[in-house]
């Protein structure tokens, strides 16, 4: 299989985690084969970044020991729905992650660039003093990749000031650590959340797959929720439906036969011999039809 670009592999995770295509429009868009996508994106959810900005916030906590009171992102869209100066509307995942630490999300606002210029600082050390000096590794895979880059920030971390004592590790212990909320008992499963419409066919489609719903909610908006290992479907926030999710490119459809009106699971386990013995019945016309659709 030939390797793919690091612009592509970033273009695939961004059109499926932030515009929400599916495997085979992203396909079609980066040009490059469905399986190629389905890889990158199984290796993605594996090392852990399949949701780069709400994960990296979680990573982020969890290397601080704490949970800070407010968290400033970037108007990105998988921070912010909705820019707005005084009701800036969070995205619903990221809002979901920050529900769950108990943090509130103050985005920053446009055109206020000291609102983020301690970030855009750390943005330069990072370049400057972690990616520019890993820049000539050979790296096998994101786990050494993590690795690598880990060492680097400690490095960074502990390295002391030129005119002052201490350390950022330092000062982070003595001022801004003591400040932080204690992480919940749990860690925050990631979701992305979906408005979706119902088919005729009481399926609703995720990422190339089609999951049923009860056959009265059928061409019906519900709202979907997607983690790594389950899909969960909402009407006016009850849940009608749960399915463990299907990464598995030969079966897109994942039915539950309780789903289906009664008429359809009637015939659902018909074989195509059984469907020509009825259609016999009412004559041959009708089963010449049936056997040549069959």
């Amino acid at each position: 299989m030939r390797r793919t670009g690091m612009d592509k592999a970033r273009e695939i995770l961004r059109q499926h985690f932030e515009v929400g295509l599916s495997q085979r429009e992203i396909a079609d868009s980066v040009k490059v084969s469905l399986g190629t996508v389905s890889g990158i994106l199984a290796k993605a959810r594996a090392a852990g970044i399949g949701y780069a900005v709400k994960l990296s916030n979680v990573h982020s906590f969890e290397y601080f020991g704490g949970v800070p009171r407010i968290i400033v992102p970037y108007n990105t869209k998988t921070a912010v729905s909705k820019i707005d100066l005084h009701d800036p509307e969070a995205n619903r995942t990221y809002a979901d992650m920050a529900r769950h630490y108990g943090a509130a999300i103050v985005p920053a606002r446009v055109r206020k660039p000291k609102d983020k210029a301690p970030v855009e600082t750390g943005v330069q050390i990072a370049e400057r003093r972690i990616i520019a000096k890993l820049r000539d590794r050979q790296l096998h895979g994101f786990d050494e990749v993590w690795e690598a880059v880990r060492d680097e920030l400690e490095k960074v971390n502990r390295t002391p000031f030129q005119k002052l004592p201490g350390s950022k590790l330092s000062v982070f212990r003595e001022t801004e650590q003591p400040q932080l909320r204690p992480l919940p008992p749990t860690r925050y499963e990631c979701a992305d959340w979906k408005q979706v419409r119902a088919g005729m066919d009481c399926h609703v489609r995720y990422d190339g797959h089609f999951y049923s719903v009860p056959y009265l909610y059928a061409g019906k908006r519900l709202e979907l929720r997607a983690t790594a290992g389950a899909m969960e479907v909402f009407c006016d926030h009850e849940r009608i439906a749960s399915h463990i999710r299907s990464y598995a490119s030969q079966v897109r459809y994942v039915t539950l036969p309780e789903h289906m009106p009664s008429n359809h699971r009637a015939v659902a386990d018909w074989t195509p011999e059984r469907l020509e013995a009825w259609a016999r019945k009412f004559g041959p016309d009708t089963h010449t039809t049936s056997a040549s659709s069959s």
